[in-house]
């Protein structure tokens, strides 16, 4: 029998304010968002963990975090700052962007924060389905990639593991290094891959429409991820981010009946990491 083609449909930055975390609480429960993991240094981590765990049929997992991105809205690490002095900028918070963290986190300092991560998750009632990467900031170089899939290995908890060429990944973020593809290939027995990850572009509803209808046409049999930033569009969250209107416009795609029923046409299975992971 053919291996069908399965697609998780992934909610990014739960957590990192309270209108993502409605956006993401909208999405699941009248949407077609089955997926999301939780930015565990931000100020409403707590909020989105709560909602997890009175909810435990929900997919969650924790969106390891290395960077805090904008302007005005910030954070640092969860670890005691002393104890990983390399990932903080002059501010006393974690880098700005994935080069920053390239450039000067000690991977044992990396390793240290994304293990305190996840454990002040499961401290607050958690238990994680899967764990992935804010900005791509841990597949910047190999030891950084290896502190992730050893954290990974270490609490059996599937990471996301993509079945990419380099020039794939390179397309995705010109900055990330991996180092050498065949020494992640052990782990494509332990934890369920990827065939294709990619995220929803900025643009009109009716351009993110077409992205995704586009990306679904051209998936082969196995399991894909597209990922999206939704949030409801308030004035937090035009006060956090100078993007908060494209997020406003994830939320709305993952709302849309057409998008539904396109998938349903095309005969896509609507799955989530912890389905994934049992399936594997």
């Amino acid at each position: 029998m053919e291996e069908p083609v399965r697609l998780i449909l992934h909610g990014d930055d739960a957590g990192m304010c309270h209108a993502s975390n409605l956006g993401i609480i909208k999405a699941m429960e009248e949407g077609i968002l089955r997926s999301a993991s939780i930015m565990m240094p931000c100020p409403w981590a707590r909020e989105m963990v709560r909602y997890a765990v009175e909810h435990p049929e929900k997919d969650f997992g924790i969106h390891l975090t290395l960077t805090s991105e904008w302007e005005t809205y910030r954070w640092g690490p969860v670890s005691n700052p002393r104890d990983v002095p390399s990932l903080l900028d002059e501010e006393g918070c974690l880098w700005k962007d994935e080069r920053d963290v390239a450039q000067h986190a000690d991977a044992a300092d990396v390793e240290r924060e994304i293990t305190a991560q996840i454990d002040l998750a499961q401290r607050w009632g958690l238990s994680p389905m899967h764990l992935d990467n804010h900005m791509g900031s841990l597949f910047t170089r190999p030891d950084l990639v290896q502190a992730f899939y050893n954290v990974a290995v270490a609490r059996k908890t599937p990471p996301l593991l993509a079945d990419l060429t380099e020039e794939e990944l390179h397309e995705i973020n010109p900055d990330l290094d991996v180092g050498s593809m065949d020494a992640l290939k052990s782990l494509h027995q332990v934890f369920p891959v990827l065939q294709s990850f990619s995220a929803v572009q900025h643009g009109s509803l009716e351009e993110k429409c077409t992205f995704l209808r586009n990306q679904v046409s051209s998936f082969h049999a196995g399991l894909h991820e597209i990922i999206l930033h939704p949030a409801c569009l308030d004035q937090e969250l035009r006060a956090v981010l100078p993007s908060a209107e494209d997020r406003g416009r994830d939320l709305a795609l993952l709302l849309d009946e057409g998008t539904r029923s396109f998938l349903e046409q095309q005969d896509v299975q609507i799955t989530h990491w912890g389905e994934a992971a049992h399936a594997f």
